[in-house]
């Protein structure tokens, strides 16, 4: 994977957001004080053809929504 943390204080952020988007970047999750107390969206990519996905294994709801969510997001991008 490679990972883009972009911090929420930036005033272009929708516009990074949409360039790392088109270039098959996808929502990886929020990052609470990564950098001087900021917080940070995290976009990841990846850079293998293959990935198993089918054997995660979550135990609770949330996480299990979460999953979901990223493999959702990670859809929509390929699509752009």
């Amino acid at each position: 994977m490679i990972y883009a943390d972009i911090n929420f204080q930036t005033k272009e952020i929708d516009n990074i957001v949409e360039f790392l988007n088109k270039n098959r970047f996808f929502y990886s999750g929020v990052l609470f004080y990564r950098y001087k107390k900021n917080d940070y969206l995290r976009l990841q990519f990846e850079n293998r053809h293959k990935i198993e996905e089918k054997y995660n294994v979550c135990y609770s709801e949330y996480c299990k929504f979460l999953s979901k969510f990223v493999l959702k997001d990670k859809k929509r991008v390929n699509h752009l």
